[in-house]
């Protein structure tokens, strides 16, 4: 179906790598004829760059006898290519250039030489310059584009504005993202607006309505199941969660706009909404997705979707294929817990860890407007379960590993299981099917220098190569992307600040994550190793004692703290972490009173603080000339959320902070038999 777009932006690149021009609100433009047949969307996107790269070649072409004319009315300059004199300055060095330039189009015929000028007469005396008089550098700046403004005059004449500072009313359709491999431009990400009858999208959705109450042919501008963000000219569906039902949300939604609403319960409209239809459907839930992926004109089928999921390990993969794939040159975009990117550097902020079924079709549907050729995409449990990624067309399904977690939402580690599965099972397309024999053919051997930490990385990088692999990459790129990604953020991240030990952060959040991220910084042989890690409130307790059993016996000390503790009192979740070291609360606190902590059976100490900054400051304090840190739980996060407070806490800047203390509390004799309450920087 056509696209309906009504941006009003500066032109977008498409898919294909072309420039269009924004649509008019009446004369929306056709997407993209799929006329390959046979060829995977891989393939269809290979074809696609070159065809772009053809395209580029043409027009550097078509420049080239500019280029030439122009040498040819240059005059010959004598160059010596060994002479270290030659080209000082910037302007010699140009001279340089377009003289070897020169030397190289005669020798190619495709310009004739010049005589060479007699020489000017020397002027005998010339006063002597100092070098700022020779080169006037504020006009070199000019040259290259850059202007020296000083510091009262950007504070006083910048019209610019941070995320933060920007009010309701000025939001437009597109916004700047920096291009950081360069520093000097900023790529326009355009933001794509649709619209479309409630007729039309439920005939493109193919949902089968129960009842339909008043005007199907009302214009939708949007897709919402949150109250609190609709927007004016939205559909609001009334979608049924764990602790809520939107239903009791529909007088908001009709306050801020909502035209339409899409229901699982009998609604009056006319007596308690102004919106001016009503859908009733047996769930919401389940075809919130498909009206989503139908009103954004389904973007994943103009991608290649590389989807990936696993308990460990997911986003470290999706970073290295992400890596491997813009090392193939297309553009890649990523979902990720880390962040979103629409692709290349260009990074999209979001308060969501975890996108909804909305939220999924609208990011790619931005992807797909500013060009993305692929995208790779963290599938986790919960959004498969829930059916946020039903409508996700994937062509590629990377799992990681399965260890037991999230049981508390799953119930089931069987139930846990098939959550995951349901990713590999919606590939199973009979349009698709062919006999597949396999044959040995090896490609060659691969040596790969990866600068990411830990054993597990090796499964995660050769995750990864199996993807390049199953679409075709050539080795040297494969190599080349992989090698690129030399950190992910949060994921065995050192903290270096010249201290004489390690500090680790790292996002291990469960018994299988902790116990390899420990089993991996004991092959470094520290002479000990410090712990820090807390267990999330209103989640899986089950996992709770595992972890401290994990930490006790791999650690040689271990402090226990909070970790987002929720709504659930911090002191009853390390209760439980207690109980994997056969103690209690109380039995703790005994020790406590009287200022020691006797060591556990294996020797190694035990501390616990629910104050988290406390707890990493304290594990930072003890620490000595050959030790290891490692602050497990919240990696790249950057919040601590307790009851419903929501607060700024990077485990990262804490360590750093700590770490300009170090000197002093080692001064005050911390040691591990006695805990440092007191010597705490508050």
């Amino acid at each position: 179906p056509p696209l309906l777009s009504t941006t009003t932006a500066v032109s977008a690149i498409g898919p294909d790598g072309k420039y269009y021009p924004n649509p008019a609100d009446d004369d929306p433009p056709e997407a993209p004829e799929d006329s390959m047949h046979g060829v995977n969307k891989f393939q269809q996107i290979q074809r696609q760059a070159a065809r772009a790269r053809k395209i580029q070649e043409e027009e550097y072409k078509k420049d080239q006898p500019i280029f030439i004319k122009a040498l040819e009315e240059t005059e010959d300059v004598p160059v010596s290519v060994n002479d270290d004199d030659a080209g000082d300055d910037l302007f010699g060095e140009i001279d340089k250039a377009i003289a070897l330039k020169r030397q190289e189009f005669i020798k190619q015929g495709l310009i004739k030489p010049r005589p060479n000028k007699k020489p000017e007469p020397e002027i005998e005396s010339v006063d002597e310059l100092e070098p700022e008089e020779v080169v006037d550098l504020e006009e070199i700046n000019e040259l290259h584009g850059l202007t020296q403004i000083s510091e009262d005059e950007g504070e006083e004449g910048s019209d610019e504005k941070s995320d933060f500072e920007v009010s309701d009313g000025d939001f437009s359709n597109s916004f700047d993202i920096d291009f950081d491999e360069f520093g000097k431009t900023k790529a326009r990400i355009v933001e794509p607006k649709f619209k479309m009858s409630l007729a039309e999208l439920l005939d493109e959705s193919k949902v089968v309505p129960i009842s339909v109450y008043g005007n199907l042919e009302v214009e939708i501008s949007g897709i919402s199941h949150d109250s609190r963000v609709v927007e004016s000219g939205d559909l609001f569906v009334c979608c049924v969660g764990r602790n809520t039902d939107g239903h009791l949300y529909l007088s908001e939604a009709d306050k801020r706009g909502a035209v339409a609403v899409v229901a699982s319960k009998e609604i009056d409209i006319e007596a308690t909404l102004g919106c001016k239809a009503l859908v009733i459907v047996e769930d919401t839930n389940m075809v919130l997705a498909a009206l989503a992926a139908s009103f954004f004109r389904h973007p994943s089928r103009s991608m290649s979707v590389i989807g990936i999921t696993g308990t460990n390990g997911k986003t470290t993969t999706a970073f290295l294929i992400k890596g491997m794939y813009e090392a193939m040159g297309l553009r890649t975009g990523m979902m990720s817990t880390v962040a979103y990117y629409v692709h290349g550097d260009n990074k999209l902020e979001s308060t969501k860890t975890s996108p909804d079924a909305v939220l999924v079709q609208k990011l790619m549907a931005k992807m797909v407007h500013n060009g993305t050729e692929a995208l790779v995409m963290e599938a986790s449990s919960h959004e498969l379960a829930l059916g946020r990624c039903d409508e996700v067309d994937f062509d590629i399904a990377v799992f990681t590993n399965l260890t037991s977690d999230h049981l508390d939402f799953h119930g089931t580690e069987e139930e846990y299981r098939d959550a995951k599965a349901k990713l590999f099972s919606r590939m199973v397309d009979p349009a698709r099917h062919r006999k597949i024999v396999l044959v040995n053919t090896p490609q060659g051997i691969l040596e790969i220098s990866s600068g990411l930490l830990g054993r597990h990385n090796i499964y995660n990088i050769l995750a990864a190569v199996a993807v390049g692999i199953a679409v075709g990459a050539p080795l040297e790129d494969i190599v080349r992307g992989i090698e690129e990604v030399d950190a992910v953020p949060g994921r065995c991240e050192l903290i270096d600040e010249e201290q004489a030990f390690g500090v680790i952060v790292d996002y291990a959040h469960t018994p299988d994550g902790l116990s390899r991220l420990l089993d991996y910084v004991r092959e470094l042989a520290p002479r000990r190793i410090i712990s820090v890690f807390g267990c999330v409130g209103e989640s899986d307790r089950g996992k709770r004692p595992m972890m401290t059993k994990i930490a006790t016996d791999k650690s040689d000390v271990t402090i226990l703290t909070s970790d987002n503790p929720k709504n659930e009192d911090p002191l009853d979740i390390l209760d439980d972490m207690l109980a994997g070291v056969g103690w209690t609360m109380q039995d703790y606190l005994k020790h406590g009173e009287n200022d020691y902590y006797p060591p556990l059976p294996n020797g190694h100490r035990l501390f616990l603080h629910d104050i988290r900054r406390v707890a990493v400051r304290c594990a930072v304090a003890m620490a000595e000339e050959g030790d290891m840190v490692v602050v497990a739980g919240k990696g790249h996060e950057t919040y601590q959320i307790e009851g419903d407070k929501k607060e700024f806490f990077d485990d990262r800047e804490e360590c750093r902070e700590a770490l300009q203390y170090v000197d002093e509390l080692h001064q005050a004799g911390i040691d591990t038999s006695e805990f440092p309450w007191r010597y705490v920087v508050q």
